[in-house]
């Protein structure tokens, strides 16, 4: 695995899930969210939810609703996400840093 792990990497793997969570409302701390798994800002925001929910297929950490539904990442996205958050998910060369942080309520 590369060290240097970005959010270019990540959304390789989630991005194409988008549409099945993008009308997913997810409560949080700061209020309700839109899950956006093409927005850094989101995913960052929302990474402690969504690593459950990835790790949900495992049965040593499963989830009430893993993602993706159905099965696990396919190839290394597992990987590549668990290396992005243990680099401390470094955003890439392809973010818009002032995209909206998902927030609804």
């Amino acid at each position: 695995m590369a060290n240097e792990i970005t959010f270019d990497d990540v959304v390789k793997h989630i991005g194409p899930y988008r549409s099945q969570m993008i009308n997913q409302r997810i409560e949080t701390p700061r209020g309700v969210m839109i899950l956006d798994l093409t927005s850094y800002q989101s995913v960052s925001d929302n990474s402690d939810i969504i690593n459950v929910a990835l790790h949900g297929h495992d049965e040593a950490t499963p989830s009430g609703h893993p993602m993706p539904p159905g099965a696990k990442l396919p190839g290394d996205g597992l990987e590549v996400w668990d290396a992005w958050l243990a680099g401390g998910k470094k955003p890439g060369t392809g973010i818009d840093g002032n995209a909206p942080d998902g927030l609804i309520s």
